[in-house]
């Protein structure tokens, strides 16, 4: 029997597992420095970063506005933080104009949208991680209670 050419075949799955690994092994080295502080303050790189397990990748500029706008910038389902932070072209605009971006990662690469979505997964509290993220990152650095901004991609949207 063939494997169904359709988008939920086999073959369709395996080449998608095959081209989202090869895009992570692209980009593991934008982000070579684990939660170790420096998500804490605001030091321009990129950062792998936790808050109560759930993880985000931050990307810092060189030439960070002061105050700075912070966006949150959020993966498809069954993406990944790594894959959006590499896909969406907000850290080439960050660099550019000096402001944060955050890539949060969903649980089993998904978000809940409100309970609208992915229960399945048992995706926790996606709104609560987001408003931890921002006032992590407040706390960071001088970032501008009136340019915060979220964005993402389809499930992540």
């Amino acid at each position: 029997m063939q494997a169904s050419s359709t988008p939920w075949g086999v073959g369709s799955r395996l080449r998608r597992a095959i081209f989202m690994g090869a895009l992570s092994f692209l980009f593991a080295g934008a982000c070579d420095v684990m939660d170790n502080g420096a998500c804490d303050q605001l030091v321009p790189g990129d950062f792998s970063c936790a808050i109560n397990g759930r993880t985000y990748l931050l990307h810092v500029p060189q030439n960070l506005a002061n105050p700075a706008p912070l966006v949150i910038d959020a993966h498809g389902f069954t993406e990944t933080s790594m894959i959006q932070m590499g896909k969406s072209g907000w850290r080439q605009m960050s660099d550019s104009a000096g402001f944060v971006v955050a890539f949060p990662q969903g649980n089993g690469n998904a978000f809940n949208g409100q309970g609208q979505c992915c229960d399945f997964l048992n995706v926790t509290d996606d709104v609560g991680f987001f408003r931890a993220i921002v006032t992590r990152t407040r706390n960071a650095g001088n970032i501008d209670p009136q340019r915060i901004f979220a964005t993402g991609f389809s499930n992540g949207g």
